[in-house]
């Protein structure tokens, strides 16, 4: 059985990948931060992916794709330094998540919703591959 088909969600910093978007003036940022695992306490341990908000909570990235795109630039780092620190303080607290889906959707709207999300992001990281996160201590 393949160990990351049945990894948990965490706060670990090892376990998340940082996508910088590069369309601040100085090119760097937003940053958007992803992991793919289950919410902890899931009975199903259904993998999917969730998106780190800047408040701390893990989103499941169906949802997260569809907001507005104006919402979901709020929701992101402006920079390593503010996602450092988050998860500095994240470490030593559960995981929150949210995953559920939105009401009033169609399976289908979400889907394609979560297609256009997907295609605007590999827009700005195709020169980008996903990286590790390394504090600076």
């Amino acid at each position: 059985m393949d160990h990351l088909r049945l990894r948990k969600l965490t706060n670990a910093y090892q376990d998340v990948q940082l996508f910088d978007l590069g369309l601040n003036e100085d090119g760097r940022g937003p940053y958007l931060v992803r992991q793919v695992g289950y919410p902890p306490g899931s009975l199903e341990m259904k993998v999917d992916p969730y998106i780190l908000q800047n408040d701390g909570v893990w989103l499941i990235s169906y949802h997260f794709a569809t907001l507005p795109q104006e919402e979901q630039e709020q929701r992101l780092f402006q920079s390593r330094r503010e996602l450092i620190k988050l998860l500095e303080t994240m470490a030593s607290r559960d995981v929150e998540c949210i995953d559920t889906l939105p009401e009033g959707l169609s399976n289908e709207e979400i889907l394609r919703r979560y297609k256009e999300f997907g295609s605007r992001l590999l827009r700005h990281v195709s020169r980008e591959k996903a990286q590790r996160i390394v504090p600076d201590h």
